[in-house]
């Protein structure tokens, strides 16, 4: 449908809620808490000329907003859901921040990713001994920076094959031909494989730990324990 001059005119009074956001220093809560209140009225959606499936835009007077700016500003900030979201997020980054470590070979501190099944399970106290969540990640830094595990695992469809040789004989000659292996089989193998090469890669880079000083051997109640020696691996202070 066509847009008239009037309608082009009509649209210049207003400004996206982001832009209102960056220019007013105020947030979506209390924008929203001052449509609800009554605070500010002049404002509409509209649909998202690009992707159709989106959320509508809201789009504000500027005007309006100036005018009440003093007002919006007393409004909260964020409600409660926002409250809560942030401060679980600032309980998971305290609890992720625990597991920072200073790699030498790096010369940097490393932060366990987020998707790391052991940061996931250190902040939800699935695992709760800090020594086994550090030693853990050490050995998988190591593993995936400073050797060619990653190039290893990436290559093993070249390893494991996904096709076998069938040969049948009959009374003249010897037929052999080339079948699909079973998807599961496959599968299963390729796992075994990628397993077994995780476990020797494992032992490469504990050897590269302990001569690194990351990891110490300790005994403890008569048992030789693998540590972080955290008189190197402390993170150091950010320059």
């Amino acid at each position: 449908m066509m847009t008239t001059k009037l309608e082009e005119k009509e649209e210049k009074k207003y400004i996206y809620k982001s832009t209102a956001k960056k220019t007013y220093k105020i947030t979506d809560n209390q924008i929203y808490e001052a449509i609800k209140r009554g605070i500010l009225t002049d404002y509409k959606h509209r649909k998202n000329p690009h992707y159709s499936s989106a959320p509508e835009s809201l789009l504000l007077n500027p005007n309006e907003i100036e005018e009440q700016l003093e007002l919006i500003k007393q409004l909260p900030k964020y409600s409660e859901e926002e409250k809560q979201r942030k401060a679980e997020y600032q309980k998971n980054w305290r609890k992720a921040n625990e597991l920072v470590f200073y790699c030498p070979l790096c010369n940097k501190n490393i932060r366990p990713l987020k998707n790391s099944d052991m940061r996931r399970s250190y902040i939800q106290n699935l695992v709760t001994d800090k020594d086994e969540a550090i030693r853990t990640l050490i050995i998988a830094h190591l593993r995936h920076e400073h050797t060619d595990y990653d190039q290893k695992r990436l290559n093993a469809s070249k390893v494991v094959p996904d096709t076998e040789t069938i040969c049948e004989d009959d009374d003249n000659d010897e037929e052999c031909y080339e079948v699909p292996v079973d998807p599961l089989e496959y599968q299963f193998e390729k796992s075994w494989y990628i397993g077994s090469l995780k476990k020797a890669y494992n032992r490469k880079v504990i050897d590269i730990a302990i001569e690194n000083k990351m990891l110490i051997i300790v005994d403890e109640n008569g048992k030789k324990v693998l540590k972080p020696n955290y008189d190197v691996i402390s993170p150091k202070p950010v320059q």
